[in-house]
């Protein structure tokens, strides 16, 4: 065997072997690569916004309108009856408290409103007019809240004040009666920050029969029932509280 073929066999091995180190190099380095890759930190996770909390004494102020309409009946030494109606604003001012529990919120609420509600009999045997300057409720409120809608139900008790002049052949009478009654509602209030909500409500009121006047002699007796369909738009502004 001649030395330039031992000399050609010799290269061709060299360069076998060395072709096999790089190509397994190449394997170790994509591997590596892989594992690195695969020991990369994952992206932190996006944080799930809070849930809007009602929990919180409130003060807030409302305004609205009244519709109403009053019965009138005078019984005795007159007999005779007339309906009106008594339409009007209202606005004031109300504090609550709220407590939830859950997708469950419930409380107690207080108003106070003034009133521009009055109204006029027409002219008959019994005759006059009507005004109601004032009313004030106390309810309990139980709703469900979808995140920051809260839709609720509201009942309890209220108060006002009805002032009545009446004239019947008999005589006349100046009266100022002052009413307690129940009334009951529903609403919906929209969280637009952490703290402030605003909110729109209605609420009937029925006074019953109420005695507004005694007329002359024999005596004529008036009685009166109003009730009262409120609408009433209003904001709140409710202080947090950790329970």
């Amino acid at each position: 065997m001649s030395s330039s073929f031992k000399h050609c066999r010799a290269t061709a091995k060299s360069l076998l072997i060395t072709a096999g180190a790089a190509a397994v190099a190449g394997l170790l380095t994509v591997s590596t690569c892989a594992q690195a890759a695969d020991l990369a930190p994952s992206p932190a996770p996006v944080p799930t916004p809070a849930a809007y909390n009602w929990n919180g004494l409130y003060l807030g102020l409302n305004a609205g309108g009244v519709f109403g309409s009053e019965a009138n009946t005078a019984s005795g030494g007159v007999s005779a009856s007339a309906n009106q109606n008594l339409p009007g604003f209202v606005g004031g001012a109300q504090i609550g408290v709220n407590y939830q529990s859950g997708a469950v919120v419930w409380g107690f609420e207080a108003d106070f409103d003034a009133s521009t509600q009055n109204g006029s009999l027409p002219s008959g045997v019994l005759s006059g007019t009507s005004q109601m300057p004032w009313f004030g409720t106390l309810r309990g409120r139980l709703g469900l809240a979808f995140d920051r809608f809260l839709i609720y139900g509201a009942a309890g008790g209220a108060a006002g004040e009805l002032r009545s002049n009446f004239a019947v052949p008999i005589g006349t009478a100046s009266t100022t009666v002052t009413y307690g009654t129940w009334t009951a509602g529903a609403g919906i209030e929209y969280g637009i920050t952490d703290n402030l909500s605003a909110r729109a409500e209605y609420l009937y009121l029925d006074t019953g029969n109420v005695g507004t006047g005694s007329i002359g002699s024999p005596t004529a007796t008036i009685t009166t029932r109003l009730k009262d369909n409120l609408v009433r738009a209003g904001l709140n502004y409710r202080f947090p509280v950790a329970w």
